[in-house]
């Protein structure tokens, strides 16, 4: 399995909304806010949403 890392994701075969692709860059175009806590993931900004779709308000 691919590592996360940071990038702009590239279209792939069987892509699916907010995976990753072969390069390790997460599909977050479609990604939705849901409530939980924000996890750690590479690539983090402060007020991003993580993998899950989780902000983070520090």
């Amino acid at each position: 399995m691919v590592q996360e890392k940071p990038g702009p994701h590239h279209d792939h075969p069987d892509h699916k909304p907010g995976d990753l692709d072969q390069h390790g860059h997460r599909d977050k175009k479609d990604q939705k806010e849901v409530p939980g806590q924000h996890h750690e993931h590479p690539g983090h900004k402060p007020g991003d949403l993580d993998q899950h779709g989780h902000r983070d308000k520090h």
